[in-house]
């Protein structure tokens, strides 16, 4: 079954979406939804809901998860794995890779099921990743980010957020997006 999105990549700050992605350096971003704000390993202060990862740099969080497990939060589902965390936060699935040298299993893989963005460390391993979970939206990050773009071929412009919503079909062929750091 295709899943349908509105996927709003234009200009510097695309619309807000039901979903708006942030990459805040290193293995951090942002993912603000309709009601809840979650933050992935936070590298600076910041204010957040929900954090994956340590919480020191994070104040009024509602809920700190780390580690592999299933966790509900806010109405929001995570799944912890060895490799990273599975979001479904507004009916969006978002995968962030946050160990890439771990590989995923075949149950992971069936039990995460379909990815809408993909969130992994531009590495030797980045193409697995892709090709195991075939997302609809890849944002690479890391230092071996600009060397992937340049390997896939692609040459996407650097926005500074990633907005979706439900509602209209993203290509077939995943796209690769390029988030600038906030």
């Amino acid at each position: 079954m295709c899943r349908t999105y509105i996927l709003s990549t234009v200009g510097s700050s695309a619309t807000l979406g039901d979903m708006d992605i942030y990459y805040l350096g290193d293995a951090s971003f942002k993912l603000s939804g309709r009601d809840t704000t979650l933050l992935s390993f936070p590298n600076a202060k910041n204010k957040a809901d929900i954090v994956i990862g340590s919480p020191k740099l994070v104040t009024d969080v509602h809920k700190a998860v780390e580690g592999p497990g299933e966790y509900e939060v806010r109405g929001i589902s995570i799944f912890g794995y060895l490799f990273g965390y599975l979001v479904e936060m507004d009916d969006i699935r978002v995968l962030l890779v946050s160990d890439s040298s771990k590989t995923p299993t075949d149950d992971e893989i069936t039990h995460v099921g379909e990815v809408d963005v993909l969130l992994v460390p531009a590495d030797e391993h980045i193409d697995t990743f892709i090709r195991k979970f075939g997302p609809s939206a890849t944002v690479p990050f890391g230092l071996g980010t600009a060397t992937f773009i340049e390997k896939a071929g692609v040459s996407p412009e650097p926005i500074t957020k990633l907005s979706m919503k439900p509602g209209t079909f993203l290509p077939d062929e995943s796209k690769i997006v390029l988030l600038s750091q906030k």
